[in-house]
C-alpha cells in the first residue's frame, strides 16, 4: 500500500522527490536504485498463456538455478512459481469470478521488463527488505483513470532464514494468492479504501490455499484480539488502515465471517460463499476509465449486504444484525466458525466476579464499525443479572448482545437492537447468573455507523485513515456507551 499510496501522489511531486518516486516505482529491469543489478544479458523469462515471470542468472536477485524437474531449461523456482501463478489464476479469476488484471501493453522501455500485454512478475531478492512481494501500477493512465494495469514482484526462495514463520513454496503460494489479488483489484478501482484492499487480500490467501494459515499470523491486530483495555482492544474499526499496527491485515476476518455467514444456515459453519465478497468488489469498482471511484468500501460493504437474502432468517440481510453477530461469535469462535477451534477469542474487559446485592455501572468509548467486550463473573451466591441499557444514537442505531457463557461450553446469545431503540435505554432482567451452569456474562457493544463526512479529506499518505479518507460521523472515543449492572 506505501507504494499505492505513493503512485497515487507522484503527480504532485518535482525535483528530486519525483526521480526519487520514479524510481521506486521503478521495475526491477529499469536499472534503478534497489531493482535487479545484473548486466542484461543474464535477464531472463518465461510467458505462459497469462503473465511472464522474470529473473536474472547472477546476484543476489537470482533463484537456484537448478533445473532437476522438469529438466526443460528453466530453474525449478521458476517452475514452482509458474504452478502456482496457475493456480492462484484458475482459483482467482476461473472459479471465483474475479476479473483479471487490466492489459499491461508494452510502454516505456523497461528494458525488456514489459514485452507485451500480460501481467509480469519479477522474482527478486526483496525478503533481504522485510517483503514477501508486491504488486503496485505503473500504468501510464493511473491519474486519468481508476481502473489501471499492474505489475508484481515475489521473493527468489522465500528462505527459511528471512522468513523464519512459513516459508519455502507454502510462503510463495500465499503470496501470490495475496498479491495478485491486488493485480485484479487495481481492475476495479486502484485508489479503493486502504483497508478494504489488504483485508479482503489477506482473506483471499485462506480463499486458495486453505491448509495454510499464514494469515493467522494476523489475529493479535484484529477483531479478534486477545488484549482488551481502555486503549488497545477489539474495538477498532474495520475500516481502519494503520500503518503502525497493520489491524487492515487482521480484519480479513470479517470477510471470512461474511463467506461462512452467508454459505451456511448452520454453525459451526459447514460451507462457504466466496461471493459476497466478489459482490462487495463488484458495488466498489469505479466507472471503467474515469477517475470516479464509485461507491467507497463501507457503501459497498452494506449494499452487498442489503442484496442478500439472510440465509437463517430468509429475510433480507441486514448489516447491523451481521455486525452485531459477528461480534458475539468472536467471543466464543469455536461455537460458530468452521475453523474456529484454531482461532483465538475476542478479549475481554474483565469486571471481575460478582454476588448478590452486587452493582457496577460503567460508560465506555467506542469506535465505529467495531464491536467490544464486557464479562462478568458469577460467584456462588448469584443468581441472575440484570442489565439497563443505553448506548448512544448513531446513524445506524447502536446495537449489542447480551452472551451467556454456560459451563458446559455452549453459548445463549440475547440480541438487543429492538431493545435499544427504545427512547432512555432499556432493562433487561433476569439472565441466569448461578455458578454451577455459567462461567460467565458478556455484554457485547456494536457500533454499527459507517457513516463518513469529509471523504477525501486526508492524504493517501496519512498513517492512520477510514474509510473514503474522510470522518466518522460516530466515534466514541470519550465513552458515551452507558450500562448499569445488578446482581440477584
Amino acid at each position: 500500500m506505501v507504494l499505492r499510496d505513493l503512485a497515487a501522489t507522484m503527480n504532485g511531486l518535482t525535483g528530486s522527490d519525483r526521480r526519487l518516486a520514479e524510481s521506486m516505482l521503478a521495475r526491477p529491469t529499469d536499472g534503478k536504485s534497489g531493482d535487479y543489478t545484473a548486466p542484461k544479458s543474464d535477464f531472463k523469462r518465461t510467458c505462459p498463456a497469462n503473465f511472464c515471470i522474470h529473473w536474472v542468472k547472477s546476484t543476489r536477485d537470482a533463484p537456484s538455478l537448478t533445473d532437476k524437474g522438469p529438466k526443460n531449461g528453466l530453474p525449478d523456482w521458476i517452475d514452482k512459481t509458474k504452478a502456482v501463478m496457475k493456480t492462484v489464476w484458475s482459483k482467482e479469476i476461473g472459479n471465483l469470478g474475479y476479473k483479471k488484471p487490466k492489459s499491461d501493453p508494452p510502454f516505456g522501455g523497461h528494458s525488456g521488463g514489459n514485452p507485451n500485454s500480460k501481467l509480469d512478475i519479477f522474482i527478486q531478492d526483496v525478503g533481504r527488505f522485510g517483503f514477501y512481494g508486491l504488486c503496485t501500477t505503473d500504468d501510464p493512465k493511473l491519474n486519468v483513470r481508476r481502473d489501471v494495469s499492474a505489475y508484481c514482484i515475489f521473493d527468489d526462495d522465500y528462505s527459511g532464514g528471512q522468513f523464519p514463520g512459513i516459508h519455502g513454496v507454502n510462503a510463495l503460494k500465499v503470496t501470490a494468492a495475496h498479491e495478485f489479488h491486488h493485480a485484479s483489484q487495481f481492475a476495479y478501482d486502484w485508489k479503493e479504501d486502504r483497508a478494504l484492499l489488504e483485508a479482503t487480500a489477506t482473506n483471499m490467501e485462506a480463499d486458495v490455499y486453505g491448509s495454510i494459515h499464514d494469515n493467522f499470523q494476523y489475529f493479535v491486530e484484529s477483531p479478534l484480539r486477545h488484549q482488551n483495555n481502555n486503549n488497545d482492544g477489539p474495538w477498532w474499526p474495520i475500516d481502519m488502515f494503520d500503518q503502525q499496527f497493520g489491524n487492515q491485515y487482521g480484519d480479513w476476518i470479517f470477510y471470512r465471517f461474511l463467506e461462512e455467514y452467508f454459505g451456511s444456515a448452520t454453525h459451526p459453519s459447514t460451507n462457504r460463499d466466496p461471493s459476497i465478497n466478489l459482490q462487495i468488489w463488484n458495488q466498489a469498482k469505479a466507472v471503467p476509465g474515469t477517475n470516479n471511484g464509485g461507491k467507497y468500501s463501507t457503501q459497498a460493504i452494506t449494499a452487498a449486504i442489503a442484496a442478500r437474502t439472510d440465509p437463517i432468517t430468509s429475510t433480507p440481510a441486514d448489516f447491523s444484525n451481521l455486525l452485531a453477530t459477528f461480534g458475539w461469535v468472536n467471543a466464543k469462535p469455536s461455537v460458530w466458525y468452521k475453523d474456529g477451534g484454531l482461532y483465538p477469542s475476542a478479549g475481554f474487559i474483565d469486571r471481575g466476579f460478582f454476588g448478590a446485592g452486587d452493582s457496577d455501572a460503567q460508560n465506555w468509548p467506542m469506535f465505529h464499525f467495531s464491536n467490544d467486550y464486557v464479562l462478568y463473573k458469577p460467584d456462588a451466591t448469584a443468581s441472575t443479572i440484570d442489565f439497563t441499557i443505553d448506548f448512544p444514537n448513531t446513524a445506524n442505531g447502536a446495537n449489542g448482545t447480551i452472551l451467556v457463557l454456560n459451563s458446559n461450553g455452549t453459548v445463549v446469545p440475547t440480541g438487543l437492537a429492538p431493545l435499544l431503540s427504545a427512547s432512555g435505554g432499556a432493562t433487561v432482567n433476569g439472565i441466569p447468573f448461578d455458578d454451577a451452569t455459567v462461567a460467565g456474562v458478556v455484554l457485547v457493544f456494536t457500533n454499527d455507523s459507517v457513516a463518513m463526512n469529509h471523504c477525501g479529506t486526508h492524504s493517501f499518505s496519512q498513517a492512520v485513515t477510514f474509510a473514503c479518507r474522510g470522518d466518522a460521523l460516530d466515534d466514541f472515543g470519550s465513552g458515551g456507551f452507558n450500562y448499569s449492572v445488578d446482581v440477584n
